[in-house]
C-alpha cells in the first residue's frame, strides 16, 4: 500500500464493490439461467407429458363408452356410425402416443410406456373380437367379452397411463423443488457475498483512509517543527505515491533550508572571527605604524654607514676582479689537458674494441672447428663400424679372410685413435671457447671503465666549464658592484630626502587605521545580531 499511488488505492476501493456486485450479478444470471432452465423442463416436458396422458385417459375412456354403444346397437346404421367414431377416436389415440413417445426422457417412462402400448395392442385385439360378436348380435358373448377380457385390459394399461401420470408429476415436482433450491441457495450466496464485501469495503475504506490520515498528520507535524525553526526532524519513509513524494520534497525542502542554515551560521561566524583578527591587526597595525617612526629614525643613520661602506665594497671589488681573471686562466690550462687526455682514452677505447672483436672470432673459429670434429667423430665411428663388420665377414671367410681381418684390425684401431684424438681437440677447443669468453669478458669490462673514465672526463669538463662561467659572473658582478657602490651613495642622499616625506605618510596611516578599527568593532556587533537571528533555526549540527 505504501508504493501504491492515492488515486489507484481510491480506485481499488471502488472496484472492489463493483466487482463484487458484477460478481453477484455474474451468479444471479447463472442461478436465475438454472431456474429458466428447470421451467423449461416443466413446461416442455414434464406438463406437456401430463397433458397427453390426461387426454389418453379420457380418449381411451370413450374408447370404452363407443363399445358399449355398438353392443347396444338396434341396427346397422347406428353400428356403423359408432365403428366410425371408434375409429376417429383411435386415430386419436395413435396421435396422443406418436406426441407422448417425443416427450419421454427418462428410462422408467419409456419401459411404462412400451408395456402401455404392448397391452393398448392387446386390447385393441380384444375389441375387434368384441366388434364381431356384436355385428352378429351375439350381443350376451359381446357384454361378457366387454366386462372380463375387455375390462381386465383396460384396466391394466389404465393403471400403465396412472403410473406414466405419477411419474411425470413426480418429474415436474423435483424440477420445481431444484429450482426451489438454487433460488434459495442464491439468495443465501448473495446475501454472504454481500455481507463479505461489505465488511471488506468498510474494511479497506478504514484502511486506507487511516493510511492517508496518518501520513497528512506525519507530514502536518513536520511542516509545523518547520515553523518553529526544527530543522532536525525527518518525515521517515511513508512510501511512493503522492504523500511519500510530498514527504520526500518536505525532507529535500528541510535539508535545501538546513544547508543553507548552517552555511550562514559559518558564515556568521567566520564574518565574527574574520571581524576580531582584522581588529587585532588593526591594533598590530597601529602600533607597527607608532615603531615605523623609530625605525626610520634609525635607517637615517644607517644610510650614512652605508655610504661609508660602499666605497669600500668598490675598492674590495675591484680586487676581486683581478683574482677572478687569474683564475680563468688556470681553467684554461687544465681544460686543455683534459681535452689531451679524451683523445688518449679514445685511442684505448679503440684498440679495446678491436681487441674484442678478434676475440669473438676466435669464439667463432673454435665453435666451427668444434662442428668439425663432430664430423670426425661421427666419421670414425662409421670407419669403426664398418671394420668390425668387416672383420666379421673376414672371419666368415676363415684363411682367406685373415688378411682381410688383420687390415680391418688396423683400421679399426685407427678409428679408435682417431676418436680418442677428436675427443682431445674438443677439451682443447672447450678451454679455448672458455679462455676466449673470459677476454670477451674482460674486453667488455674494459671498455666499460674506459667508457665510466670519458664520462668522468666529460663531468670534469663541465665543471671546468661551469667554472670558468662563475668566474665570469664573479667578474662580472665585481664590475656591477663597483658601478653599485658608487651608484648608492647618491641613491643614499634621495633616500634621506624620502625619509620625512615617510613621516608624514606613517602619521596619516595611524589615523587611518584607527578608523578601520572602529568599523571593525561595528561589523563585530552585526555578526553577533546575526547569528541571534539565526539561532532561532535548530539544525542538525546545532542539535
Amino acid at each position: 500500500m505504501r508504493n501504491l499511488k492515492i488515486n489507484h488505492l481510491l480506485l481499488g476501493a471502488f472496484a472492489i464493490p463493483m466487482i463484487a456486485i458484477l460478481g453477484l450479478t455474474i451468479l444471479a444470471i447463472g442461478k436465475m439461467q438454472v431456474i429458466n432452465e428447470q421451467s423449461t423442463v416443466i413446461s416442455n416436458d414434464w406438463l406437456p407429458s401430463v397433458r397427453v396422458i390426461e387426454r389418453l385417459n379420457g380418449q381411451t375412456a370413450d374408447l370404452r363408452v363407443l363399445e358399449s354403444r355398438h353392443i347396444l346397437s338396434l341396427d346397422d346404421a347406428q353400428m356403423r356410425d359408432t365403428e366410425r367414431e371408434l375409429d376417429k377416436t383411435k386415430a386419436k389415440i395413435d396421435e396422443s402416443i406418436r406426441t407422448y413417445q417425443q416427450l419421454i426422457s427418462e428410462n422408467e417412462e419409456k419401459v411404462i410406456f412400451n408395456d402401455f402400448n404392448r397391452l393398448y395392442k392387446e386390447y385393441l385385439g380384444i375389441q375387434q373380437k368384441l366388434l364381431t360378436l356384436s355385428r352378429a348380435n351375439k350381443n350376451e358373448d359381446a357384454k361378457q367379452l366387454l366386462l372380463t377380457e375387455s375390462l381386465n385390459a383396460y384396466n391394466e394399461y389404465s393403471d400403465l397411463l396412472l403410473k406414466l401420470s405419477d411419474l411425470n408429476s413426480k418429474g415436474a415436482q423435483t424440477a420445481s423443488n431444484y429450482g426451489d433450491e438454487i433460488y434459495d441457495e442464491s439468495i443465501k450466496i448473495m446475501l454472504f457475498i454481500l455481507v463479505i464485501v461489505s465488511l471488506l469495503v468498510l474494511a479497506t475504506s478504514i484502511i486506507i483512509s487511516r493510511f492517508i490520515v496518518t501520513s497528512i498528520k506525519t507530514v502536518q507535524a513536520f511542516i509545523y517543527k518547520l515553523a518553529n525553526g526544527d530543522l532536525t526532524d525527518r518525515i521517515n519513509d511513508i512510501g511512493n505515491n503522492e504523500l511519500g513524494l510530498l514527504a520526500k520534497g518536505c525532507n529535500d525542502t528541510a535539508d535545501k533550508i538546513s544547508e543553507m542554515t548552517e552555511q550562514l551560521i559559518n558564515v556568521a561566524d567566520n564574518t565574527a572571527t574574520s571581524a576580531e583578527v582584522l581588529a587585532s591587526t588593526m591594533n598590530q597595525v597601529e602600533n607597527n605604524s607608532k615603531q615605523m617612526l623609530v625605525q626610520v629614525e634609525q635607517i637615517a643613520t644607517a644610510l650614512n654607514e652605508m655610504s661609508s661602506t660602499a666605497l669600500e665594497v668598490s675598492k674590495n671589488a675591484t680586487e676581486a676582479e683581478t683574482s677572478a681573471r687569474e683564475a680563468m686562466d688556470n681553467v684554461t690550462v687544465g681544460n686543455k689537458s683534459l681535452g689531451e687526455s679524451d683523445v688518449i682514452s679514445e685511442k684505448i677505447g679503440a684498440a679495446i674494441r678491436d681487441s674484442g672483436a678478434i676475440v669473438n672470432q676466435l669464439k667463432d673459429y673454435s665453435i666451427e672447428i668444434g662442428s668439425v670434429i663432430d664430423v670426425i667423430t661421427s666419421i670414425s665411428e662409421q670407419t669403426n663400424l664398418l671394420a668390425l663388420n668387416a672383420a666379421i665377414e673376414a672371419a666368415r671367410a676363415g684363411e682367406a679372410g685373415r688378411g682381410f681381418a688383420v687390415v680391418a684390425d688396423e683400421v679399426r684401431s685407427l678409428a679408435a685413435k682417431t676418436q680418442q684424438s677428436t675427443i682431445d681437440i674438443q677439451g682443447i677447443i672447450s678451454k679455448l671457447q672458455s679462455q676466449a669468453e673470459k677476454a670477451d669478458h674482460y674486453m667488455k669490462a674494459n671498455t666499460s671503465l674506459l667508457d665510466e673514465s670519458q664520462m668522468v672526463s666529460e663531468k670534469v669538463r663541465n665543471a671546468f666549464h661551469g667554472i670558468s662561467t662563475s668566474v665570469n659572473t664573479i667578474s662580472n658582478v665585481n664590475t656591477v658592484v663597483a658601478t653599485a657602490s658608487s651608484e648608492q651613495s647618491s641613491v643614499t642622499e634621495d633616500i634621506s630626502q624620502n625619509i620625512s616625506s615617510t613621516v608624514e605618510i606613517v602619521d596619516q596611516n595611524v589615523m587611518g587605521v584607527g578608523s578601520a578599527s572602529k568599523a571593525c568593532h561595528d561589523v563585530l556587533a552585526e555578526a553577533g545580531k546575526q547569528k541571534q537571528l539565526l539561532a532561532f533555526f535548530k539544525t542538525k549540527r546545532r542539535y
